[in-house]
């Protein structure tokens, strides 16, 4: 047998909408994104006090993790807003190998930072039932 190079792909409905049409599509994680994702983590600071003891500084951000992972995982999502015409228009672009593939991640970033936190939220918890290996609370 074959091993498929095809990715899990999965579609979720979203809460907000009342009509029960608008949804997200979430794939697993690419290894190409996993090594993308580590070099946020990539860097850290040893330093020493006058005792010689080691201490190490890392940094990074919770929020910028949980959007640089959906950058990378979403597929599609039903999300519109207006333009400056008035006119409803698509917050994400979409490619064929997902958002990642059709928008930059600053565009990405920009267009995610206007979300309201909980459709954020929601979309999140999609992408880590689609890589369950990102949550800490799932016992994996």
């Amino acid at each position: 047998m074959k091993i498929s190079m095809k990715s899990v792909v999965q579609q979720f409905k979203l809460s907000g909408d009342p009509s029960g049409e608008s949804g997200v599509t979430i794939r697993q994680v690419r290894t190409d994104d996993a090594i993308h994702l580590g070099d946020l983590f990539a860097e850290q600071t040893y330093t020493w006090d006058d005792e010689n003891n080691p201490s190490i500084l890392r940094k990074w951000n919770p929020e910028k993790l949980k959007r640089a992972r959906v950058y990378r995982t979403m597929v599609q999502v039903d999300i519109e807003d207006e333009d400056e015409t008035g006119e409803s228009v698509p917050v994400f672009k979409t490619g064929k190998n997902g958002v990642s593939s059709a928008m930059t991640e600053s565009a990405f970033n920009i267009a995610w930072g206007k979300l309201p936190q909980g459709l954020a939220d929601e979309i999140y918890e999609y992408v880590l039932i689609v890589n369950p290996m990102w949550d800490v609370n799932s016992g994996e």
